[in-house]
């Protein structure tokens, strides 16, 4: 994963507001997921999902203040629960084959 600290537009005022405009819809759809009440067969699987969304949640809202201040140990942080997101997606993704018939 490139650096956010990398980035060309690191530093633009517009870019940052539209990466703050991402992060709202993020928590947005966190909140969403987190309202859906599965059917029991498919709970453990939901319950894996909420964990990954708000490792997702967790890393653009680390992303987006270690942008706004540029401080690479915040966007480590990021890239961290990026990566931990990314894991617990890929159980999800078992746990749904699991449950396919």
């Amino acid at each position: 994963m490139i650096s956010l600290l990398e980035r060309e537009m690191l530093g633009d005022p517009t870019w940052t507001a539209v990466l703050a405009t991402q992060v709202v819809k993020i928590r947005e759809a966190d909140a969403a997921l987190r309202r859906i009440v599965p059917p029991e067969e498919c709970r453990e699987a939901h319950v894996e999902s909420l964990s990954a969304s708000g490792d997702i949640v967790l890393a653009v809202e680390y992303a987006l203040k270690g942008v706004r201040l540029v401080d690479p140990n915040l966007v480590d942080q990021a890239e961290k629960y990026f990566a931990s997101a990314a894991a617990k997606g890929e159980v999800f993704d078992l746990m749904l084959e699991a449950l396919t018939p």
